[in-house]
């Protein structure tokens, strides 16, 4: 079990999941957004159909990175690490979004949903407060939230950890009942991040678990995850749950995974990719510029090779700049 935590927690292996999880999440919503603008898919186009399930890879390894961090870090080091990484590349491109797809908005009203996105309070907002400009970004906000109330959710997990095995396994439930209610009731986009409770808290049992080298009860929460899960009316619970067992024997493989490096350095950019994948995807495949599927794909994916070099490089920039009048302070 322990071999299965390093192949899925490390750095190298971690990279490569997040590359196998945003290029599955760039697929899924060309298809979403295709189907959506009535264009013609192909059968293998629909292969990617439960994509989302990408998101879910993302937050099972925050979740046990977020845990890592805030366990060896003061709560200022945590948030300050947590706004590097996000909020320079973000800020950008929001105004990027506002000034190329939405420049008949007001400003006033560009300023409170930039404000809303990096809160995260656009989760709880939709779609009444966003009258115009939705930049058709749920994701980033949710991850936002997730690191502002992670230190309590942290207390809180650690907390039930102490409790030993039957509480977790009370507590996972009570997350996958939540989840799902919430979920099923339409609130969105809030719903999107509750029914994903349980991978997230999946995610710091892991690492809790790691830390103590105990994996006996490990093992047993994630089959009993995974039977929840079985037992489930909702199917995006029920893959959800899946996840980790289906890790478990991704764990159990070579290292020599197929396109290793070049999926592991997309999975290092997966952030920057996510952003720019927005723009072709919800603003030009509507256009229908074209009816074939190969050629919208071609132009995602050239536009969002585009667009996410241009984002690194001015997340570079921003850094450099951020650490030299931080060292000059």
């Amino acid at each position: 079990m322990s071999e299965f935590i390093d192949k899925i927690f490390g750095r190298e292996n971690r990279y490569y999941l997040m590359g196998i999880a945003i290029i599955w999440i760039v697929l899924f919503h060309v298809f979403l957004w295709t189907d959506m603008s009535d264009i013609k898919t192909s059968w293998w186009i629909a292969l990617f159909d439960k994509g989302a399930l990408g998101v879910d890879i993302f937050l099972l390894l925050s979740a046990f990175g977020l845990q890592a961090s805030i366990d060896h870090h003061s709560i200022g080091r945590f948030y300050k690490n947590r706004l590097k990484r996000i909020f320079p590349i973000y800020v950008f491109f929001l105004l990027f979004l506002f000034i190329v797809v939405e420049r008949n908005c007001p400003w006033d009203r560009v300023v409170m949903q930039c404000l809303c996105q990096m809160t995260g309070l656009s989760l709880f907002e939709y779609p009444e407060f966003f009258s115009c400009g939705f930049c058709f970004d749920w994701f980033t906000p949710a991850i936002i939230l997730l690191y502002i109330v992670f230190p309590i959710i942290s207390k809180i997990v650690v907390w039930i950890h102490k409790k030993g095995i039957m509480a977790e396994v009370f507590f996972l439930l009570l997350c996958v009942v939540i989840g799902v209610w919430i979920r099923e009731n339409k609130h969105f986009p809030f719903g999107l991040l509750a029914f994903r409770f349980p991978i997230i808290y999946l995610g710091i049992t892991i690492y809790l678990y790691q830390k103590k080298g105990e994996y006996k009860h490990l093992l047993l929460l994630i089959l009993i995850g995974a039977c929840y899960g079985l037992l489930s009316s909702n199917e995006e619970m029920r893959l959800s749950l899946l996840l980790p067992p289906v890790l478990t024997v991704f764990a159990l493989l070579s290292y020599k995974l197929p396109l290793f490096r070049s999926i592991s350095l997309i999975g290092r950019y997966s952030f920057e990719i996510y952003l720019a994948h927005i723009f072709p995807v919800a603003f030009l495949i509507p256009l229908k510029i074209s009816e074939n599927i190969f050629i919208l794909l071609l132009l995602t994916i050239v536009t969002t090779i585009v667009i996410t070099f241009y984002f690194i490089c001015v997340h570079k920039i921003l850094n450099y700049w951020g650490n030299k009048t931080i060292s000059n302070c």
